[in-house]
């Protein structure tokens, strides 16, 4: 039984992520900012036993020293780490040039490279004594230098950039301990951010993302992947 923490799992990517593992045996720890208002969340929970639910703003990274005493309560180490957790806002001030402005960038920076690098920082006693541990970071395509040649979507594709390259120097640092860590586009996924007009269910990227975290060896350590196991441009 692997113990795995998955971050964001109220809905979309995250929530499916929770599901399949759940349905396989792992030992799942499932954040989301307001368990409370997570129905379909709270429902897995209740049909898997193995399955456990905490609170979590990964954007507030304060509350992080707390957050290791109480999941230190759950588990004595970590073998999986998902940061699937982030932002996507689709305002001008994040999005369209002319518009912009520090605040609504520094937002998204900060939830979806600063707070992953962070708490990745504190589970670090945990995931030190996982079996073959692994941290993962959810990024997108929109990140990589090479293949966005196209305007706009300034913050989300700065913040996801910023990821790639904390992704990349924590796999350089971690790797002497036997600690594999990949970035990876998840593809273009039917959820809130993604929108019903695109490409995979989340049951197929998860499938997928699922597959390839169980093949990945230290040698591939630090490397940005596609869903399918493919490598993606940086």
């Amino acid at each position: 039984m692997q113990r795995i923490l998955i971050t964001g799992t109220n809905r979309g990517l995250g929530l499916e992520l929770v599901k399949q593992y759940a349905e396989v045996g792992e030992r799942v720890l499932a954040t989301c900012r307001r368990p409370d208002d997570a129905g379909d969340l709270q429902a897995l929970a209740k049909k898997h036993a193995n399955v456990t639910i905490l609170g979590l703003d990964v954007a507030d990274d304060i509350q992080f020293a707390a957050f290791a005493e109480t999941i230190s309560a759950h588990t004595d180490a970590l073998d999986v780490l998902i940061h699937n957790a982030g932002m996507n806002a689709r305002t001008p001030e994040a999005r369209t040039f002319g518009t912009l402005t520090a605040a609504a960038i520094q937002e998204q920076v900060q939830t979806n490279a600063i707070g992953p690098l962070l708490l990745t920082q504190t589970l670090l006693p945990l995931i030190q004594k996982g079996q073959n541990p692994i941290v993962v970071m959810v990024s997108s395509q929109m990140g990589s230098l090479q293949w966005k040649q196209h305007g706009g979507g300034y913050a989300y594709s700065m913040s996801k950039a910023a990821m790639n390259m904390a992704a990349r120097t924590l796999a350089a640092d971690l790797k002497p301990q036997g600690i594999r860590v990949i970035t990876l586009h998840p593809g273009w996924v039917i959820t809130d951010m993604g929108g019903e007009s695109a490409e995979l269910t989340p049951h197929e990227s998860a499938s997928s993302i699922r597959a390839l975290i169980g093949k990945v060896s230290l040698d591939d350590s630090g490397s940005f992947y596609k869903w399918d196991g493919t490598r993606h441009v940086w």
